[in-house]
């Protein structure tokens, strides 16, 4: 189920506006929407604890390539990858 509150403010559009992702605060993670298909594509699971952890609240969330998101928390503000990897955090 697609996350809708929040005025939309936690999502960011790909590199080349294909898709979008949203965070979802229902199972903390990003979802991913084709633009091009009207699909829903795929869910990338968010730790709010722990080495990879992000926070359980989420300010802010871009798309900075094909790979990796910035996440702005309660927390901290990290690089994370798809897998839900911190890179820079």
């Amino acid at each position: 189920m697609l996350d809708l509150r929040g005025d939309l403010r936690n999502l960011t559009l790909d590199d080349k506006s294909r898709s979008f992702f949203l965070l979802n605060h229902f199972d903390l993670s990003i979802d991913e929407v084709d633009l091009d298909r009207h699909m829903f594509v795929k869910s990338y699971p968010l730790e709010p604890e722990g080495p990879n952890g992000v926070g359980d609240y989420i300010r802010s969330l871009k798309s900075v390539n094909d790979s990796l998101f910035f996440i702005k928390s309660n927390i901290r503000s990290s690089l994370i990858d798809k897998s839900g990897q911190i890179v820079i955090g």
